[in-house]
């Protein structure tokens, strides 16, 4: 038999507190483990989408990646990452990146592109004496369907960073 509770075998006056908590409720210090764990995961999660976010947006670190990069995007119609692998000559060619993106995007419209199995690759990457030492004249090899299509890109260096500068 069990004693009512709240029973005293003293006789002295019965408690009016609630019994202890059990299990991993028990007291303040589990919910600032709890927060503490929460907001190292919220800090990691946040590192890891910056990680990320810089990893896919980096420029390309070299002339063949870039040549490829930067085809690969027109093929694709994203007209604004061809527009950020584009050199300040072409830019300024171009006008500003709206009327960029309309004139290609308008191009691409009536041309009808697609870039349905294409493929792009890049090759050799020579210097280019004539367009200064940081430029390269890249190969780069469109191919479809048994068809392919050879072309040279030049590729600068500018604030550390390769940019497509027009085709030969």
């Amino acid at each position: 038999m069990t004693a009512p509770q709240g029973w005293v075998p003293d006789g002295s006056e019965p408690s009016t507190r609630p019994p202890a908590p059990v299990g991993p409720t028990a007291g303040p210090r589990y919910s600032h483990v709890l927060a503490l764990c929460a907001a190292v995961l919220l800090v990691a999660a946040a590192v890891a989408g910056v990680v990320v976010h810089q990893t896919v947006t980096a420029n390309p670190g070299t002339p063949q990646e870039t040549a490829e990069a930067f085809m690969s995007a027109g093929l694709r119609q994203d007209w604004r990452a061809s527009w950020e692998l584009l050199c300040g000559p072409e830019r300024l060619d171009h006008g500003s990146v709206d009327r960029y993106l309309l004139v290609k995007g308008a191009t691409a419209a009536m041309v009808g592109m697609s870039d349905e199995r294409v493929t792009v690759s890049a090759g050799d990457a020579r210097p280019h004496p004539d367009a200064g030492p940081e430029a390269h004249l890249v190969e780069v090899r469109l191919a479809r369907a048994g068809e392919t299509h050879d072309l040279q890109l030049v590729v600068v260096e500018e604030d550390g960073d390769w940019r497509a500068c027009g085709q030969l």
